[in-house]
């Protein structure tokens, strides 16, 4: 009878360790960061006006960063991914723009912040790196 509760413990051991590793392992997944190198074309609207960009982004992991190029104004981007979340500034002259988004496939959608006056934007990507 105690060898049969000591199996039962240890088996019951087994199957909360597996359980556990293979929660660790999902949630490891759900992070990898979507892929977003290439060139991006973006439109954006809101209380400040219309604004198309083109993005160039390169990739490090979680970390995005490149340059754009608008009808007014170029200048750099800096931002991070968690998995196919975006957040990224683009930074020309005295002006910044923050984006927040979401990454599905070859789209980037969400809102934006300028000189306190905000907006959505959508990016569809035009050539993948």
């Amino acid at each position: 009878m105690r060898n049969r509760h000591r199996a039962i413990r240890l088996l019951s051991a087994l199957i909360v360790l597996a359980f556990l590793a293979s929660a660790a392992a999902i949630a490891i997944a759900e992070k990898t960061p979507a892929r977003v190198e290439g060139i991006w074309k973006l439109s954006g609207v809101g209380e400040a006006g219309n604004i198309e960009q083109t993005l160039v982004l390169s990739q490090d992991h979680d970390r995005v960063y490149g340059t754009f190029s608008g009808l007014h104004q170029s200048g750099a981007i800096d931002g991070t991914l968690d998995g196919t979340a975006i957040t990224f500034s683009a930074k020309g002259g005295a002006v910044s723009i923050r984006y927040t988004g979401d990454v599905t496939g070859d789209t980037m959608r969400g809102t934006l912040v300028s000189l306190g006056k905000k907006g959505t934007w959508t990016a569809r990507l035009t050539q993948p790196k």
